[in-house]
């Protein structure tokens, strides 16, 4: 265990007391000098009627060394009480470190330099399933047979960490260990440590801390599986509802045909064909949505991208009306240019959508491009504004939900497959309105290195 330093305060005065004693016995010695030398010249000049008195010299150097040793007895009485009490709180901080290392409800394991453990408190026996844990090789107790691991691919990110805590003194709040215990359970382990560091800044061990997360782990699974599920379920019931309204246009219009003229046939022909496209579009966004993603990266200048998506919208000949203003700044970035412009195509679109029925006499779509530092580095901000009719507070956290929509003809998987190849590129999309006012969404992407 660590021991307490003793009080600076305290020391200063005992090493004082020992000084001052010894300045009183030179003094003394050299007041006693003075005095032989007095006696002396005054034995040559005196007469015979004033005789030298050599006794009481004597008697006052023997008073005066009884009165110094005295004074260092004291002082030295004093020092061994000092000593005496720093004891003592050594020995009651060693104690409370003990109370506290017993009775805490989290794991603690202490390292000397060599990864060896030093001390252990119960809570991490009872975890680590060990009763012995002192004097055993860290890395055996976690990782039995360590010795014989085909090393090739690299340690366990674990091992890598303690270790580069022992080394450089690297701090680890917290991570995540599978670990199997000795009666054949596999748990799951929160560990962070930090490194033990000596007063000349050397790094003498490292302390562990430990938590069993096996069961918060199973429940967040459960969550997961039952969001899932949820998600399932949502998705089942948009298909559904969209198949069910199709096909009950295409059975009406069906049923019309035979009882009508040939013209009139034809044009129910035509709107049973149009209710097959949508289906058709409906099972294609699906599967898009649907299948893992399949990326090939490569750098790209976002500029050029948004432009050439917004004049690919502009030739369909559907929003001549809307203008695209471009601020700020478009780095190249890396990502699959397909999948990326089919993300940026579907906020393009849905900007110009929102805006086509508002009768405002300019309709302009704005993007702009923000540098920033973000977590794993820089990255670039790229906000699409609109300024259409909004999207309402209720549908706010409803808008990446598969087959949700707001539109007549929409089959609610446009913003979700954007929400969906965004992350697969480690970025971010987020999404703000005001009704009346316009909306913004906001794709974040890391820049290319």
């Amino acid at each position: 265990m660590l021991q307490p330093a003793a009080d600076p305060s305290m020391m200063f005065k005992a090493a004082g007391g020992l000084i001052f004693a010894a300045f009183v016995f030179v003094g003394a010695l050299w007041l006693t000098h003075k005095m032989f030398v007095a006696f002396k010249r005054e034995a040559e000049d005196a007469t015979v009627t004033k005789p030298s008195r050599p006794s009481d010299a004597s008697a006052f150097v023997t008073a005066t060394y009884q009165g110094v040793i005295q004074q260092m007895r004291e002082q030295e009485k004093e020092l061994e009480r000092l000593h005496r009490l720093e004891r003592q709180r050594a020995e009651e901080s060693q104690q409370l470190a003990a109370t506290i290392m017993r009775n805490m409800a989290t794991g603690l394991v202490m390292l000397n330099q060599r990864g060896l453990i030093t001390e252990s408190n119960p809570a991490a026996k009872l975890t680590l399933g060990h009763q012995v844990l002192t004097g055993r090789d860290y890395r055996e107790v976690f990782w039995p047979g360590y010795k014989s691991f085909d090393t090739s691919s690299g340690l366990p990110e674990a091992m890598e960490a303690v270790n580069l805590c022992l080394s450089t003194g690297h701090t680890v709040r917290r991570m995540t260990l599978n670990y199997n215990a000795p009666n054949g359970q596999s748990m799951v382990l929160g560990i962070g440590f930090s490194p033990i560091v000596a007063a000349d800044g050397a790094i003498g061990g490292a302390i562990m801390l430990l938590t069993d997360l096996t069961e918060i782990n199973s429940l967040q699974q459960q969550v997961r599986l039952k969001e899932n599920m949820a998600a399932l379920g949502e998705m089942a019931a948009g298909i559904a509802h969209e198949f069910k309204n199709a096909l009950a246009t295409i059975s009406g219009y069906a049923q019309l045909i035979p009882i009508s003229d040939l013209e009139e046939g034809r044009g129910f022909a035509q709107k049973i064909f149009k209710e097959t496209q949508l289906l058709a579009t409906i099972v294609t966004d699906f599967l898009n949505f649907s299948r893992p993603l399949s990326m090939m990266a490569a750098p790209f200048d976002t500029r050029e991208l948004i432009e050439s998506c917004f004049t690919e919208i502009i030739e369909r000949g559907r929003f001549s009306d809307v203008t695209l203003e471009m601020t700020g700044e478009f780095p190249v970035v890396e990502g699959d240019i397909t999948l990326l412009r089919q993300a940026f195509s579907n906020l393009l679109r849905n900007g110009c959508e929102a805006m086509a029925d508002t009768g405002a006499p300019v309709k302009r779509l704005q993007v702009e491009g923000v540098i920033e530092k973000g977590d794993a580095g820089q990255q670039v901000r790229l906000d699409f504004h609109d300024e259409g009719c909004g999207i309402s507070a209720e549908n706010m956290d409803r808008v990446f939900i598969p087959f949700f929509t707001t539109k007549n003809t929409g089959t609610g998987l446009g913003l979700p497959l954007v929400h969906k190849i965004v992350v697969n590129h480690n970025g971010k999309l987020s999404v703000g309105s005001i009704p009346g006012v316009g909306t913004t969404f906001s794709v974040t992407l890391p820049l290319a290195k």
